[in-house]
């Protein structure tokens, strides 16, 4: 032992830093569990909202398409174009899952087969989405500016068709440059969990390009010229419908005479504009929630395309997450500020309330009805029955 000092002082100093460090070394706190906790929290800090954001959108549009399954008045031309939205809407719910799984645990992906219809389910579905809208505006701008043509040629086949084309168009569009093109995109390394199941086109400028204008920009600026078509054509029929209200009013106070039929003729076409410009004004909510949550990410996509992915990933995630919360927005615009879908809504809330105190009442009549002088055994029916309400109430 005394020995192993006769060396060097460069070895007795390292004999003491490594003694040293072997002391301190329990003392020293624990850097990468530290570093693992953190990176945990902040994976349930982005994992939460994108839940919630999940769920909102599977049961709002859940709830809109088993409105329109089970009501029979909602089965409307109209209603068949939302229901295409809500069914679009629904189904990008069912993806975000795997969109959740793929921003948040970076190094997993959906690889082979199940990218390819992930990737062709997110983009056909997106674009009907987008396809939905369109034709709800092209609808209300075709009941508004011509009226008596739209009920004659408006029916549920002409929807359903046009909800069908849709959908194939969708779809055809968006299989073949998934498919025939690239299928991954690597980050440094040719092992299967670092693959990103990334869009094909998304490298390629040209092609990302002409696809943006094509499929988002032209039908944005078509919503853009329908909506605000409709905007100025109800304007100006609510504007004409007060001055002949007004003017009316106006000959009948000086000549005495009140034409109580025309007047009442003429609120009811004031009601129908006043319709009309609670739909229209919901229709270009949508639009406009439409547009902001859309164009970040399609500008974001071809600067991408440009520069070689020199965003930040981060600002990538965020911008498609903004396009996806989208379809959790779309079901309350038309429902909660259609009267319609709001009185539906209504009556499942108080359904149990409401059934529950038709039987108490049809008991009570039950109980007075009943003729003082008859059978007891009546009155012995009444009670039983009066006891069974009170006991399925309770």
């Amino acid at each position: 032992m005394i020995a192993s000092w006769n060396k060097s002082p460069r070895h007795q100093l390292g004999c003491f830093l490594r003694l040293d460090m072997e002391n301190t070394s329990d003392t020293l706190p624990n850097y990468g569990d530290s570093l693992q906790n953190t990176s945990f929290v902040v994976s349930w800090v982005q994992t939460i909202p994108l839940v919630l954001v999940t769920c909102v959108t599977l049961v709002a549009n859940g709830a809109i398409l088993v409105m329109f399954v089970t009501t029979k008045s909602f089965r409307r031309c109209r209603n068949i174009y939302i229901a295409s939205l809500a069914m679009a809407d629904f189904l990008i719910g069912c993806t975000m899952p795997l969109s959740i799984m793929e921003s948040v645990y970076y190094p997993w992906s959906p690889i082979g087969v199940a990218c390819h219809i992930y990737l062709i389910a997110r983009h056909s579905l997106l674009y009907v989405s987008l396809l939905s809208i369109l034709l709800i505006s092209i609808d209300r701008w075709w009941s508004i500016n011509y009226p008596f043509s739209y009920r004659v040629r408006q029916s549920r086949r002409l929807a359903i068709s046009a909800v069908t084309f849709s959908w194939f168009l969708s779809f055809v569009l968006n299989i073949p440059p998934i498919v025939i093109m690239t299928d991954f995109q690597q980050h440094n390394s040719s092992k299967v969990y670092n693959k990103r199941c990334n869009s094909p086109h998304e490298t390629h400028f040209v092609y990302l390009l002409v696809t943006s204008v094509v499929e988002y920009l032209c039908p944005l600026v078509a919503l853009w010229i329908l909506n605000c078509s409709i905007y100025f054509r109800i304007r100006n029929q609510f504007h004409n419908v007060r001055k002949q209200i007004s003017r009316k009013n106006s000959m009948s106070n000086i000549t005495g005479v009140s034409g109580t039929r025309k007047q009442s003729d003429d609120l009811v076409r004031e009601m129908m504009v006043k319709q009309d410009k609670k739909a229209a004004c919901s229709l270009g909510m949508m639009v406009i929630v439409f547009t902001v949550c859309w164009t970040p990410h399609m500008v974001v996509q071809v600067i991408n395309s440009k520069c070689g992915q020199c965003l930040p990933e981060i600002i990538t995630n965020v911008t498609f997450w903004i396009l996806v919360i989208n379809s959790a927005i779309n079901p309350f615009l038309y429902g909660l500020l259609n009267k319609e879908y709001r009185k539906v809504l209504g009556r499942w809330m108080h359904c149990y309330s409401r059934r529950r105190t038709f039987r108490i009442k049809e008991a009570v009549m039950y109980w007075n009805i009943m003729p003082m002088n008859g059978a007891d055994k009546m009155r012995d029916n009444g009670i039983t029955y009066m006891n069974a309400v009170k006991e399925w109430s309770s």
